[in-house]
């Protein structure tokens, strides 16, 4: 049950990144596209 509770924290903070690279990976593609 605890490993639960971890997988689920781990898997939001890892949506969390995933969000974060891609959009600055959006950002970086954009900056070099002006």
């Amino acid at each position: 049950m605890r490993f639960r509770i971890r997988f689920n924290v781990a898997d939001s903070l890892a949506v969390v990144v995933l969000a974060v690279a891609i959009a600055t990976l959006v950002t970086l593609i954009h900056h070099y596209h002006r």
